[in-house]
């Protein structure tokens, strides 16, 4: 499992001085502000100091208070896609350029949201929708990954235009959802990607919001009082790991392999070994861990000409990385502070180092236990995995019980600090709505994620004050984690449609038939992308367009055991393929989910199962991983998956 950018220590407080007038950080270059509403624009002075804020043909003027901070707003405007600047006076000038007004959302979560362009690039089927990325109007605002326990008042948001380079560090999804949008509307649209991989709800919720709930105040306190310990116990790690590793004769060696130029492309080959990326150390010849050397041979294709590249190896492993590239050292992980912290392993290669067609890449990993597997980056769709290893040193088999006694990886918590460093400084700017794609992190707790999403999106509307803005709720994709038949994504994602239900202007996007069943991050970002634009565009922007497909209406059994579901349909009820529907199952008293024949009558599928003479439950696509999905309508978007049972003591609807 890959996870998001890795943390900094947390920030436990900012201050935010002004010494002369200063604009909030949202605010930059190539920004899009949100038309036909009114704009805030705010931040810090000295106390008293007059403020002029102008853009276009309207200026506003204000006061900064006692304690040096100002707000004024601007006049709602209409789109606009003619560049303007934005200019603050007061005892200083601050110029913003290449401001366009359109529409600007939100897309916030965890890792399928932060998931860049650059990572779907491996996917032959999306690598010219990175060519063809020339969109002058559509700009991503790019929140730094930032942990804050108190809310900071400001962030350093990167605005971009996107541009077959620049959409390289754009969301995918977010990036999707922009297109449709803008091909769709040919207005502005300005994306902000606040998301970091592997977070639950409750670390994008504020504290204040949390304590609000007695069982949640109890667990934000404790999670939080768990933070501000984090730095001592980072700070004493490397101390005593470096001992252990002593007394466990771990010590790395002196790198003979680089004195011996095993990383240049002309060393020996003979000694080097054809493996295949993914193999556990001990499969290579360290059963009980060692230094081992390996080299894979890259190839960047053309497209790839005068762009940087980024290494992503995955999650820190508990293991030492020196990276080199045709020769030259990158760089090391693993071996101070703040490396220690859980993230993904990145190292980045300026476009001046990188080659169209051969490269080398060449990694020491020093491993003290065998159990590891070899990680090597995916470029780009550039590598097959197929790699060389060579044997440098190897450790002897720990004795007794020394491998539980290694100091653990220090965790960290972050409860509300999401909120706190990567949320808070957004508000109150200007915006259509929320995109928001979250909830793997959430799948063992599906009762309390129905609690935790209602809490964090009326806490941000009220922080917010622009009323119910739209909420975008992506439903989890399929995913087959821990075998189809499992069903905590299906309660899952059944939390998130109760949401929809229950939350006003809340609104779901279903993904159950486009996800991947052995990647957690499916690189199909387009589908979920257009899908979520259809949403929006029928339910925000009143477009006669059909974003859903059938949701279960009505459900009851008749006198011979048939069940008989209605659903809400776009047209006409149907499979995609002319099959029978798949995917739905029946149960008796005995709670033993059985497949069921499906048809399909009208806007009705009439369900019976011949080992079940009275069924008194149906499910659809109630599993992790649901195969084959073909229920649809004139929209062919999937079927909502749904079940009827929970069990509960009211009585079955008859017919």
């Amino acid at each position: 499992m890959k996870f998001g950018p890795i943390f900094g220590l947390l920030v436990l407080a900012q201050q935010w001085a002004p010494a002369a007038v200063q604009l909030n950080g949202v605010f930059g270059d190539h920004m899009v502000l949100q038309r036909d509403a009114k704009v805030p624009v705010w931040g810090l002075a000295d106390p008293g100091e007059k403020i002029a804020v102008t853009f276009q043909s309207q200026t506003k003027e204000t006061v900064a208070n006692a304690a040096g901070a100002w707000t004024l707003q601007l006049d709602p405007m209409p789109a606009n896609a003619n560049p303007a600047a934005l200019v603050v006076k007061g005892s200083n000038e601050i110029k913003i350029d290449d401001i366009l007004v359109g529409e600007v959302w939100l897309c916030s979560g965890q890792s399928n949201m932060a998931m860049t362009m650059a990572g779907v690039r491996k996917s032959p089927i999306y690598g010219e929708d990175l060519n063809s990325a020339n969109f002058p109007l559509i700009r991503q605002g790019l929140v730094p990954t930032t942990a804050s326990i108190k809310p900071l008042p400001t962030t350093p948001v990167n605005w971009s235009v996107c541009t077959p380079t620049t959409v390289q560090i754009y969301g995918a999804t977010a990036f999707y959802f922009a297109r449709h949008l803008y091909l769709e509307m040919k207005v502005p649209v300005g994306i902000i990607l606040s998301a970091v991989g592997a977070t639950g709800v409750d670390y994008w919720t504020s504290k204040e919001s949390l304590d609000g709930v007695p069982e949640f105040k109890e667990m934000a306190e404790r999670e939080i009082a768990f933070a501000e310990q984090f730095p001592s116990r980072i700070a004493a790690y490397p101390d005593a790991l470096a001992a252990w590793e002593k007394a466990n004769n771990r010590t790395d060696s002196s790198n003979e392999g680089e004195k011996a130029g095993w990383m240049n492309p002309q060393s020996e080959q003979s000694p080097w070994r054809p493996v295949k990326a993914g193999m556990k150390l001990s499969e290579l010849g360290l059963p009980a861990g060692g230094v081992a050397w390996v080299r894979e041979e890259i190839q960047v294709p053309a497209v790839s000409a005068g762009k940087n590249l980024r290494l992503e190896f995955g999650p820190n492993l508990d293991q030492y990385l020196t990276v080199y590239w045709n020769g030259k050292k990158v760089g090391q992980f693993g071996h101070t502070p703040p490396a220690y912290m859980m993230g993904p392993v990145v190292f980045n290669i300026p476009s001046s180092e990188v080659t169209v067609g051969a490269n080398l890449l060449a990694v020491r990993f020093v491993a003290h236990v065998g159990n590891r597997s070899l990680m090597l980056p995916k470029i780009s769709g550039a590598d097959d995995g197929l790699c060389s290893v060579r044997i440098e040193s190897t450790f002897l088999p720990l004795a007794g019980d020394a491998a539980g006694t290694r100091p653990a990886l220090p965790k960290n918590s972050r409860v509300t600090t999401l909120f706190g460093g990567m949320i808070h400084p957004l508000i109150p700017f200007a915006m259509r709505g929320v995109v928001w794609y979250q909830g793997e992190s959430n799948v063992s707790g599906a009762e309390g994620y129905q609690k935790l999403l209602p809490l964090l999106i009326r806490d941000w509307r009220s922080r917010w004050a622009q009323g119910d803005f739209p909420f975008l709720i992506q439903q989890l994709p399929n995913y087959d984690d821990k075998g189809r038949a499992v069903t905590k994504w299906a309660e899952l994602r059944e939390a998130q449609w109760n949401v929809s239900q229950t939350v006003p202007n809340a609104l779901l996007s279903v993904g159950i038939d486009i996800g991947a069943s052995h990647d957690l991050h499916p690189a199909n970002k387009r589908d979920i992308g257009d899908r979520l634009a259809l949403v929006a565009l029928n339910k925000v922007y009143g477009q006669k367009v059909l974003c859903s497909g059938p949701a279960l209406d009505s459900a009851g059994r008749d006198a011979s055991g048939k069940w008989h579901l209605k659903f809400l349909t776009a047209g006409v009820l149907k499979t995609r393929d002319g099959a029978a529907p798949r995917q739905f199952t029946l149960a008796g008293a005995d709670h033993k989910f059985m497949p069921a024949d499906a048809l399909v009558q009208g806007n009705e599928v009439v369900l019976s199962c011949d080992l079940i003479s009275q069924p008194e439950a149906v499910r659809y696509a109630w599993t992790n991983d649901p195969d084959g999905l073909n229920l649809t309508d004139d929209s062919n978007l999937p079927t909502i998956p749904f079940r009827t049972d929970h069990w509960a003591s009211k009585p079955i609807p008859t017919l």
